[in-house]
């Protein structure tokens, strides 16, 4: 837990607490203050959630890029064999995907002669 995360925590039970005592005093303005605390400390306990995920994700992140590039050489090398057994499948994919990539960039191309025409 971080100082962002503790912090929040306390503001937020804080808040709760003037909140209740405002409620059973009558007094509006203590109640009003302790729903701010309340609010900002959820925000301050959700900033410090999001910054200790950042630093796990860091901390992990080496370990987590070596693993990925290793069974990324992995897959692609299944990924050829697999083409190579299935030459005609593999052919057909690669056409399919170059067509539709085509029919795309047309209608793309399309648009754009339609709008200096009219421009």
């Amino acid at each position: 837990m971080n100082r962002n995360q503790r912090h929040g925590r306390t503001r937020n039970l804080k808040g709760r607490a003037k909140t209740a005592v405002g409620s059973i005093a009558g007094r509006s303005g203590l109640q009003a203050s302790g729903v701010i605390d309340q609010i900002i400390g959820r925000a301050e306990h959700r900033y410090g959630d999001a910054r200790h995920a950042l630093d796990d994700l860091v901390e992990n992140g080496t370990s987590l890029i070596h693993h990925t590039t290793a069974n990324g050489k992995r897959y692609s090398i299944e990924i050829v064999e697999q083409a190579e057994r299935n030459r005609t499948a593999a052919f057909l994919a690669l056409a399919g995907a170059g067509l539709a990539v085509g029919w795309l960039l047309r209608k793309r191309r399309k648009a754009a002669r339609q709008r200096i025409a009219h421009g």
